[in-house]
């Protein structure tokens, strides 16, 4: 997951505004899972909210 996601973050990093959006409609649940057990790093806010 680790490796998927850091090359994701940076790429998806480069866009304004868009970046945090792009990576949760693309990977979904799965990036919510993983906020809310590192803390919500990359969502914050939207960690804890899976539903």
């Amino acid at each position: 997951m680790a490796a998927i996601t850091a090359p994701t973050l940076v790429v998806f990093g480069g866009l304004p505004g868009v970046g945090k959006r792009s990576i949760a409609s693309l990977l979904g649940p799965c990036v919510q899972r993983s906020e809310q057990r590192s803390g919500g790093g990359v969502l914050p806010g939207q960690a804890g909210r899976s539903e």
